[in-house]
């Protein structure tokens, strides 16, 4: 009986310290095993071995823990840092970091930061991630008998008559459809005299070529140049123009220098001496725009008044008079300008409550005041309200509404009106059929018209003869638009 008890004893032992094993290993913490659960059965119910993303504490290999198991909020439904996020903590909390500081968009858009990441918001005419893909065009001018094109990303294009080089492709041949001109990048304007062409460059230098018969290049010589040359002792230029055969440039300061043709005062300095490099305008001070007519300019300051010089043959300089002015005259009445076009003895001037007013020439109803009266001083356009732009061509003029509408007057006898004839206006029309327009331009020479959509896209009509307009061919005329062969990167 001893023996047996004895066994039994034993038996009972064994199976108690069986128990307390298996309950080890399980991982059991049940009363009186405690000890032996935490020797034996450590990664437990509770320890690291089986951390649960979402219950707030960081381990098992997780990046973070905020308590959760949602996307979006920095740490992941996995318990990764989301991108865009910095987390930290237990719990964690994450923080989203501003990519905006870090300026990833190009200079044509304007960062928006967003939870996680950034949005660029373009500017018009600018596409891609970035916006660094620019419109396809950002200015254009037309000479006598041929075409330039900035393209977005600071090449040019020249197209039409280049008896003088003035498409700057090295040869002077004419050309139908556009080819760049060699050499130049950087452009961000264009202007066009009869034969010579003049472009600022993004760190304000001036380039120049075709002819240069009076010096209109600015490169302190005569000769005619084929390709582009740099314009002499100028800098910080913001915007230049040309008249038949002379130019001007803008400074960002506001001064006006002026080089080339000087017969009729054209270049402001108080003599009638041809310039072959650029000389300073008298008497101008706080210009805020320039432009040129054949033989004659018009600044705006920047106290909205207007001042011209030169030929005064039609009243074009606006003072009452038809004396030549070989310095700076004010424009009678003139006030609130903000914007300034002129022809070939014509200009047009929009005003801050966007009414548009003329004077000067006015032999085809150029002045769009139902008359073909000469104007010494302004009179306001009829029939025109609500003008974002303006242009003018040699004979003729256009206006830009808020809408996006192209209003056209004055002579079309080459079909610049673009209307589909070659009747003259005295008063603005709309041209039918083009999309919502963006920018317009022609200049003192021209006998066509240019119109660009916001992506740069571009329209031409008017005087084909030398093949201005682009398309390949070379008929005399096309009184409506056509787009030139001109593709973009």
């Amino acid at each position: 009986m001893d023996q047996i008890r004895t066994m039994t004893s034993w038996t009972a032992l064994a199976t108690l310290l069986s128990g307390a094993l298996l309950s080890g290993v399980l991982g059991a913490s049940g009363g009186g095993c405690a000890r032996a659960s935490g020797t034996i059965g450590e990664g437990g119910s509770g320890g690291e071995g089986d951390q649960e993303c979402g219950d707030g504490i960081v381990g098992g290999g997780e990046d973070c823990d905020d308590g959760n198991t949602a996307d979006g909020d920095g740490c992941s439904a996995t318990c990764s840092t989301e991108q865009g996020f910095t987390c930290s903590g237990e719990p964690t909390k994450c923080e989203d970091i501003d990519e905006c500081t870090s300026n990833p968009c190009s200079a044509n858009a304007t960062c928006t930061n967003t939870d996680g990441a950034f949005v660029c918001v373009c500017a018009p005419g600018y596409t891609g991630p970035t916006c660094e893909k620019g419109p396809c065009l950002v200015d254009v001018a037309g000479g006598r008998g041929h075409s330039l094109a900035v393209r977005g990303e600071g090449t040019v294009m020249g197209w039409g008559s280049n008896a003088s080089g003035q498409l700057g492709e090295g040869s002077t041949n004419n050309q139908p459809t556009p080819v760049p001109v060699k050499g130049l990048t950087g452009a961000l304007r264009i202007a066009a005299g009869r034969v010579h062409a003049v472009s600022v460059k993004s760190d304000g230098t001036v380039r120049a070529w075709g002819s240069n018969l009076y010096g209109q290049l600015g490169d302190g010589t005569t000769t005619q140049r084929n390709t582009p040359v740099l314009v002499q002792n100028i800098a910080d230029i913001i915007s230049v123009t040309a008249g038949s055969y002379h130019s001007l440039a803008l400074t960002k300061a506001g001064a006006v220098w002026a080089w080339g043709q000087n017969t009729n005062g054209q270049l402001g300095d108080g003599s009638v001496n041809n310039r072959t490099a650029p000389i300073q305008v008298q008497n101008l001070a706080n210009v805020a725009i320039v432009a040129s007519g054949q033989l004659h300019n018009v600044a705006l300051r920047a106290d909205g008044t207007a001042w011209a010089w030169g030929l005064n043959l039609y009243g074009q300089l606006g003072d009452g008079t038809t004396m030549q002015r070989n310095t700076a005259v004010q424009v009678q009445g003139m006030t609130g300008a903000v914007a300034v076009a002129a022809g070939q003895g014509h200009n047009l001037v929009l005003k801050s409550d966007k009414t548009v007013w003329a004077w000067g020439q006015n032999t085809n109803g150029q002045l769009g005041d139902g008359t073909t009266t000469q104007r010494n001083t302004p009179v306001q356009v009829q029939g025109l309200s609500d003008v974002v732009a303006i242009a003018a061509g040699d004979l003729h003029s256009m206006a830009l509404r808020s809408d996006g509408t192209l209003w056209t007057w004055g002579d079309n006898q080459n079909g610049q009106l673009g209307d589909g004839s070659t009747s003259q206006r005295a008063t603005p029309a709309q041209i039918a059929g083009l999309p919502a327009i963006k920018t317009i331009a022609a200049g003192p020479d021209a006998q066509h018209s240019f119109a660009l959509t916001a992506d740069g896209t571009i329209y031409i009509w008017g005087r084909n003869d030398a093949g201005q307009l682009g398309d390949g061919t070379a008929v005399l005329l096309k009184a409506t638009p056509v787009q030139p062969q001109l593709t973009c990167n």
